[in-house]
This record gives C-alpha cells, sequence and structure tokens, in this order.
C-alpha cells in the first residue's frame, strides 16, 4: 500500500510540474532535432523549424562483408551542440503551434530514446544530486508489477532482483528475455508472462510521465493527450529506434545491436510446442483501447516502425461497428487507406489465400473422390470383406479337414488362401491406422486453417467505411479524415464516439507462418482540428539561386503540403471554371523597398566594386547587392482567376548574358533598349514558370484521374504556350525562349516522360515486372 500511496505521489507531482513552463536543456534541443532528422514524418512536417550550422558528422565502419560505409553520426552531433547551442537554432513558437499529433510523435519518442538510455546506463554512478522521477516512476512501477520472487529489499525499499536488473537491457529482444527467464530457478514458467507484462507497463508508464514532461517542454502548455505502444512480430532481431544501430568505436567501426529493442512491449502469450511443452511467445496482433475526447474533435497519431517489405502491416481502427483500415505502404514505410502494395503478402491476400485454397485443398484432401475419408471407407469396405472371407475359408478349411486325406489338395489350397486373407487382413489394418492417424492430421490442420480463417476474418468483420481521395488526404463516409502526410485520423466533433479500439495486425508469408517481422505502433489520442481544405494562396521566394549570368536551376520541389495546396487551387478549374493566367515580368535591376525587391530605373554598373578578385567576390556577397538578385513567384485566385505571378530581379552590375548564350545576340538586336540584365531576368522568369508547371502537372498526375488531369493540364499548356515576360514594355514570347532553353523538344511531353519514368520506377519497387498500371 505505502508504494502504490508513492507511486500515486510521485504521479501527481509530476502532473503538477507539466503544468509549468520548463524550457528544453541544450541536450534536449540537440535530441530532439535529432529525433526529427530520423523519423521520415516528423522530418517532412517539422524540419523547417530547426536550423543546424555545424558540421555534419559521420560515422565510418565496415560492414558485413568488410566494406567500408558510412552513416550521420547524430551522437556526436548531439554532444557539438551541446558544447556549443548555438550551432542549433530552433523555431520554439512554429514549433509549438504545429499539429498536436506531431507533437506527440516528437515527445514521445524523445522519452523513448531518454529510457533507452536510462536503461543502458542503469548500473553507472550517477552525479551526487542527479535524480529523473520519470526513471524512478519506472522503476517503481516494475517493482509494483514484477512477482515478489524476483524483488529484494535494498535500504528499505523493494528493488528488483540482479536477474530482472540484467533482463532490463534495453538491447534484449523478446526471445533473449524468454531465455534469460527460463534460468532463473525461483520462478515458475507461468510468471514469465507476468515479467514481461510488468516490464511493458513500466515502458508505457514511463512513455506517458515523461513524454508529457517533454510536451510541456516543447509547446509551454498542459499536455493533453494518451499514448501507447503496440508490438507484435516472432520476438526476434529487428530494426531500432529510429532505425539506428549502436556504435562500436574501436580500429575497426562497427555497427552493434539495433537501438531499443526492449523496449517493444508485445503482448505475451503461451503455446504449446513439441511433446506438450510450453513457449513464450508475441502475439502476432494486438489491440488497445482509446477514451475519446468528449465534445471536441479526437486526434489519433500513428507511428510505425519495423517495417516489412514482403508483408504488409495493417491497422484497423474500429469505432462501435463502423472499421477503418489503413495499411503500410511499401515506399513509404508509411500508414494510409490505400490498399497498394505490389507484390507481397496482405491481410486480404491471406484470407483469400486461405477461403480459395488452403481450406479447400485440405477439404478436397479430406473429402474428395480420393480423399482420405473416400479411401478409408474404402479400406474398411475391403477389411470387413476380408473378415468374411477368413470366415468363410475358416468354415471351409473345417469342413476339409473333417473329411480327411481325400480332400489334402483342396485343404493346401485352402490354407494357403487363409494365410493370405490374414496377410491381407492386417495389410489393410495398416492401411487403416495409416489414414485414420492421416486423416487425424488433417482434420486437426483443417480446424487450424479455419480458426486462423476466422481469427483473420474477425479483425475485419465490421463495416469497412469507403472513403473519397484527394491529395494526401483520405475522407471516409462519415466524416472522419486521414492525412498521410501528418499520419492523423481525426474523428468530428458530430461523431458520437462511445470507444475507440486500435488493433495492429501482422503476419508472415503465409496464413499459418510463424515467423513475423517485428513491428512497432505508437499511438496517441489528442485534441484534434478539422481539416483544412479551404484554399490557400502561396508565395516562393527564390533569393540568389542562380549562378552568375544563367537562368538554369535544378529542378524546383514542393513539400507535399505544397502540393496539397497547388491541387485544391487547381481543382478550381474543374470545379469553378476559373481561367489560368499568367503575369510574368523580367525586370531586369531591381532596388530594395521597405524590404521588398521592386523595379528600378538605375543606371548599369561595369562591375562590383573592389580592386582585387576577393575583393569584388565580397561586394558580390554584400547586402548592397546580393539580396537584389531575387525572384518572387505567386500564384493567387481571386473571383474566377487563377494567376501565376511570377518577378525576377538582378543586382545593377552588367550581365555578360547574350555573349554566353548562342542565338541570343541576334535577338537583341532586334530591340534598341533591352539590357542584358533584362533578358537574364526574363529567362529566369521563363525557366521558373516552367518548372512551376511541371509542379502542376505533377500535381494533376497524382491527385486527378485521367479525364480531370487532362482538362487541367491543357489548361497550363496553353497558359504557357501563349505567355510572354515583360521587359519594361518589352515582350519576350514562350515560344522564342523555348527555341533556346531546349531546342526540338516540346517542355510538357519532356515533363510526361519524366512523370511516366517515375511511374515505371515505383512499379518496379512494388515488383511488378509487366509495364502496364494496375
Amino acid at each position: 500500500m505505502n508504494r502504490l500511496l508513492g507511486l500515486l505521489v510521485l504521479f501527481f507531482i509530476g502532473t503538477n510540474l507539466l503544468a509549468q513552463s520548463v524550457m528544453l536543456t541544450a541536450e534536449e534541443n540537440a535530441r530532439m532535432y535529432h529525433v526529427v532528422q530520423k523519423s521520415p514524418v516528423l522530418k517532412r512536417n517539422l524540419n523547417t523549424f530547426f536550423s543546424y550550422s555545424g558540421d555534419t558528422v559521420y560515422f565510418k565502419y565496415f560492414d558485413s562483408e568488410d566494406q567500408l560505409d558510412s552513416i550521420v553520426d547524430y551522437d556526436s552531433i548531439v554532444q557539438h551542440i551541446i558544447y556549443k547551442p548555438s550551432l542549433l537554432q530552433v523555431d520554439h513558437y512554429g514549433l509549438a503551434n504545429s499539429s498536436t499529433g506531431l507533437l506527440t510523435e516528437l515527445a514521445s519518442k524523445m522519452a523513448l530514446y531518454q529510457l533507452y538510455r536510462e536503461l543502458k546506463d542503469r548500473d553507472k554512478e550517477h552525479p551526487e544530486g542527479y535524480t529523473d522521477k520519470a526513471y524512478e516512476y519506472f522503476m517503481d512501477t516494475l517493482v509494483l508489477k514484477l512477482p515478489n520472487e524476483v524483488t529484494r529489499r535494498k535500504n528499505g525499499i523493494d528493488v528488483p532482483s540482479k536477474q530482472i536488473n540484467d533482463l532490463i537491457n534495453p538491447n534484449y529482444f523478446f526471445n533473449q528475455r524468454v531465455t534469460a527467464l527460463l534460468g532463473i530457478q525461483s520462478l515458475e514458467q507461468v510468471r514469465h508472462k507476468t515479467v514481461i507484462e510488468a516490464i511493458n507497463y513500466a515502458t508505457r508508464s514511463y512513455l506517458q510521465f515523461k513524454g508529457k514532461e517533454y510536451f510541456s517542454k516543447i509547446c509551454h502548455n498542459r499536455p493533453e493527450f494518451e499514448t501507447n505502444l503496440l508490438a507484435c512480430g516472432d520476438g526476434s532481431n529487428t530494426y531500432g529506434l529510429l532505425d539506428e544501430r549502436e556504435k562500436i568505436y574501436k580500429h575497426k567501426n562497427e555497427l552493434g545491436d539495433p537501438v531499443g529493442l526492449g523496449l517493444f512491449t508485445y503482448k505475451p502469450k503461451f503455446i504449446t510446442v513439441g511433446d506438450n511443452r510450453q513457449q513464450l511467445v508475441p502475439e502476432q496482433s494486438s489491440v488497445i483501447s482509446f477514451d475519446p475526447i468528449e465534445k471536441n474533435y479526437t486526434n489519433l497519431h500513428f507511428s510505425l516502425w519495423g517495417f516489412n517489405r514482403e508483408q504488409q502491416t495493417t491497422v484497423a481502427v474500429y469505432r462501435e461497428d463502423n472499421m477503418y483500415l489503413l495499411y503500410a505502404n511499401k515506399l513509404t514505410k508509411e500508414l494510409s487507406p490505400d490498399t497498394t502494395f505490389g507484390k507481397g503478402t496482405t491481410l486480404q491476400s491471406l484470407i483469400k489465400q486461405l477461403e480459395e485454397f488452403a481450406i479447400p485443398k485440405v477439404d478436397e484432401e479430406i473429402n474428395g473422390e480420393d480423399g482420405v475419408r473416400a479411401r478409408l471407407d474404402n479400406r474398411d469396405t475391403s477389411h470387413h470383406e476380408c473378415l468374411m472371407e477368413i470366415m468363410e475359408t475358416e468354415m471351409e478349411l473345417s469342413d476339409l479337414r473333417y473329411n480327411g486325406l481325400k480332400n489334402k489338395k483342396k485343404t493346401k489350397k485352402a490354407q494357403d488362401h487363409l494365410a493370405w486373407l490374414y496377410s491381407r487382413k492386417k495389410t489393410i489394418e495398416k492401411q487403416q491406422k495409416e489414414l485414420i492417424e492421416h486423416l487425424k492430421d488433417a482434420e486437426e490442420r483443417y480446424a487450424r486453417l479455419v480458426e486462423r480463417l476466422m481469427e483473420l476474418k474477425s479483425y475485419i468483420n465490421y463495416h469497412e467505411l469507403k472513403y473519397t481521395h484527394f491529395g494526401y488526404v483520405y475522407t471516409f463516409e462519415d466524416g472522419v479524415t486521414f492525412n498521410a502526410n501528418t499520419q492523423d485520423l481525426v474523428f468530428p466533433d458530430t461523431t458520437n464516439i462511445k470507444d475507440i479500439e486500435i488493433r495492429l495486425i501482422t503476419f508472415g508469408s503465409d496464413a499459418m507462418s510463424q515467423h513475423v517481422d517485428e513491428i512497432q505502433l505508437l499511438t496517441s489520442i489528442s485534441k484534434g482540428k478539422p481539416q483544412d481544405f479551404s484554399l490557400h494562396d502561396f508565395s516562393l521566394t527564390f533569393s540568389d539561386l542562380f549562378n552568375s549570368d544563367d537562368y538554369k536551376l535544378d529542378q524546383l520541389s514542393l513539400s507535399p503540403k505544397e502540393h496539397f495546396e497547388l491541387s485544391k487551387l487547381l481543382n478550381t478549374i474543374l470545379t469553378e471554371k476559373t481561367e489560368l493566367v499568367f503575369d510574368l515580368e523580367g525586370n531586369g535591376i531591381g532596388v530594395l523597398m521597405d524590404g521588398k525587391v521592386v523595379d528600378a530605373k538605375e543606371n548599369e554598373e561595369d562591375e562590383y566594386p573592389g580592386e582585387t578578385p576577393e575583393e569584388k567576390k565580397n561586394s558580390r556577397e554584400s547586402e548592397a547587392y546580393k539580396p537584389l538578385r531575387v525572384s518572387y513567384l505567386d500564384f493567387t485566385k481571386k473571383d474566377l482567376t487563377l494567376n501565376l505571378r511570377v518577378a525576377s530581379f538582378t543586382d545593377p552590375v552588367r550581365s555578360k548574358f547574350s555573349y554566353r548564350v548562342g542565338g541570343l545576340n541576334d535577338f537583341k538586336q532586334q530591340y534598341d533598349s533591352i539590357t542584358d540584365n533584362q533578358l537574364l531576368s526574363a529567362f529566369r522568369t521563363f525557366h521558373l514558370t516552367e518548372q512551376f508547371c511541371r509542379l502542376m502537372w505533377q500535381s494533376t498526375h497524382n491527385d486527378f484521374d485521367k479525364k480531370e488531369a487532362s482538362k487541367i493540364n491543357n489548361e497550363i499548356k496553353n497558359a504557357l504556350y501563349k505567355s510572354k515576360v515583360d521587359m519594361n514594355g518589352l515582350k519576350l514570347r514562350y515560344a522564342d525562349y523555348a527555341k533556346l532553353a531546349h531546342p526540338n523538344s516540346d517542355y510538357y511531353d519532356l515533363v510526361v516522360k519524366e512523370l511516366e519514368k517515375k511511374d515505371l520506377e515505383i512499379r518496379e519497387k512494388l515488383g511488378y515486372k509487366d509495364k502496364k498500371k494496375k
């Protein structure tokens, strides 16, 4: 009772501390940066809030084939940041206002990584005065749940025994722990399950405690969320936390154990193996329940690791009789309602395999025309006939013996036949025994297959809600949305929710396989927000990205969120019949006014100030010149017009663009007043316009069906092909630009080939060998 009261006091003290705003330390900031960089969903959405100016440190190691390889050494980067915190700038305000689901994942992974470090260093001496309330909470919770046989008294309090202290090594995977438990003589095997459950419970409790502490530090708000961990598999080795392995520094560096395998919270069960022996194994499916947020949007966030490319991990979310199915994607290793997986095993394929092949095959083996039952019936009939014939032969032989020697020849024949009948009877009985054993085995296999089928079907024996799909947002028929970009499933406040269940489903290469990859699912529930389907204009600024006197850049790219916003704007061409208009400018020399570069009537300068090349280079990079080399791109909607405005500027130093690009001199001679700076900025504007058209075509290719995409693509093509760049009253036609930029090639055709090539690459990654789209 005292131990329980102590735990409750510790928990409430911790909860009150979380309500206070505490700043992250330099080490915590560094570890937060580490977690973001190694978590694809977090990096995609939160990386913009971090700026690291230090060196990238690499860990060089020799792989299994003794070949030198390298990975980014974030542990060393963390140490650099701790030593010099200014190397990492964090936009804490922007970070704190990000999606709550993303922040719960960030805080939870920081907590798991901290628990991993605490457990690794559990036997080390800590500095005087050092304490970690969360780790104390972990140990106290663990002791509370452990069997008494594996606890001991130390300094007046209960602590885990030495065997358990060894067992909580965070790199011990499940099967290692089971083997170690078998070596504890004082503990009955039936109690091994209790030990595993105690470690799981303590891990989840620590995750809640420490995760909320980190969340409070990141957001400066009282955390209102609940997290949990689900794990399934066969208990063997797998990927570590953040997909990392321990680094072993020596004369030939190596990668060690996966980080934090011992933090996988498998649900254990006993199965019978061999000669009725009991073996502790993890479940291949596990389920948890959440209470929804009352009178508010409910946000479920998911983070999956331990991915298998050959078997499609599935997550089922149940709300009363409704079901939302999420599938691991082979390309992104993330969840979405899209079932596309390519070559490999899926939940549906296993059910089909059982229903249409495995079970009918065994049924045919048992009940077919030439099945075990038919053959056994045949043997039973033969056995009965053999017995009858034996009786008849014995009676005949008895009569012959009674008549004496005059029937000697017949007697011998009857004796031989009787011997053959007994031999046949023995053979038939042997066959009967074999067939009975075969039948028993087949019926047991049939029962196991049917049981497995019922189990798999029970996972999805709910009303599966249909959805519509636009961009990365999937909207189910009841208004629930799944955002594949943030991995958030959001329930509207109008949805009457009693409880929510989440089931993690894993499986092997076939329905009965016991070899299953380890999967860990981090889930959190928090207050959500409705999916934003409103239109948002967006602007891009390209500051000094072009090389001197050059107009081409590497391909532009947009974040998934920017692509989504772009697709929403393009969708108005279909829904509102908006007109796409290009407003393009090549302004030449610009001047900085109120923080923005505008058109200027400045005189050109022959060169940058300075006596030496180094001084001139410094001048070019100075605040007097560098900010002027800029391009602006705005894509906006006003009434029934979609307007793409692109404007480019240069600094005042005279350009030599026309001398460096063949064909421009002839073109320039058509205009008396045009300058190379104007021409250079015009070409840059057209190049950016083409690049943005490529991004629009990417969006239509990914987010619209063929008919819709064709209509939008034609609108974009028409707007591009008839566009002109205004150079202070002079017009540069797109056709003139295109002749020099990509002669003998249509830009749209180039983009289509690029998209087709990417589609083919994706199909190859999915395992398809034919070129037809499925």
